[in-house]
């Protein structure tokens, strides 16, 4: 009489569950990355490619410190967040079913959700990476020059600052220029029509600042500068004084 030995098939060990979760994570990328890079091969569906690696991307920007996007990152990123799902399901009869579809379901939801909240804060950071990158170059700078050029003229004329920026304009109908109105710089300003420029008259000294108007591309570019003719910029309002010098005069 032969006695079987019954061997249990199962379960996968570990390690090979890892491997082939792996391996079917990559595969299941692949059609996506196709679509992600030819978009008109999607048969009518768009951007189904840059959907799936929505996450991926989002998590790569966010991290990135010059704001581009990394592709080996995104794709990194991608691979692990499509690994874990897939790993629950290669896995699945080491718990019940409905155990296995409630993870799967409940991750692809967190995924989902958090991708959506976290794309806001990530043009926010790609939007201050920006305009961290090229905050000398902004064209406020020559209206803040001009500004500042004017109001030390101002100063040496009529003996102190202006009350208000007002002051530093042509008279009416070509009136004689005084103290109102001093005929140094026109307004409006080249750049007032993206940016908020505030004044404010300190004793002997005064305080101007440059904001970017909310929904015209320049909300991260906050500029400050006094008598010193010193202009300082930082992508955050409240510590615009102590950012970086953009322009000095000496």
């Amino acid at each position: 009489m032969c006695y079987g030995t019954h061997v249990e098939r199962t379960k996968i060990h570990p390690v090979g569950a890892v491997i082939l979760a792996l391996i079917l994570a990559i595969l299941i990328e692949i059609p996506f990355a196709i679509l992600f890079v030819v978009p008109h091969l999607g048969f009518g569906v768009p951007g189904g490619g840059t959907l799936f690696f929505a996450p991926g991307l989002v998590v790569s920007k966010l991290l990135s410190r010059t704001g581009s996007v990394s592709i080996v990152g995104a794709v990194t990123v991608q691979t692990i967040l499509t690994f874990i799902p897939v790993f629950w399901l290669v896995t699945w009869k080491r718990r019940r079913p409905l155990s296995t579809l409630a993870r799967v379901f409940g991750f692809s939801i967190v995924v989902i959700a958090a991708t959506a909240i976290a794309s806001p804060l990530e043009r926010r950071h790609e939007a201050r990476v920006q305009a961290a990158q090229i905050n000398g170059k902004s064209p406020v700078l020559s209206s803040i020059q001009r500004l500042n050029g004017s109001l030390a003229f101002f100063k040496k004329r009529y003996r102190q600052y202006p009350d208000s920026l007002s002051q530093l304009d042509f008279p009416p109908d070509q009136a004689e220029v005084d103290e109102q109105h001093a005929g140094l710089i026109q307004f409006p300003l080249p750049m007032q029509d993206f940016f908020n420029f505030t004044y404010t008259r300190q004793g002997s000294s005064y305080d101007l600042r440059a904001d970017g108007k909310p929904g015209q591309g320049w909300e991260q570019y906050h500029y400050c500068t006094d008598d010193s003719a010193a202009i300082h910029f930082d992508t955050n309002p409240q510590k615009c004084k102590q950012g970086k010098i953009v322009f000095s005069p000496r």
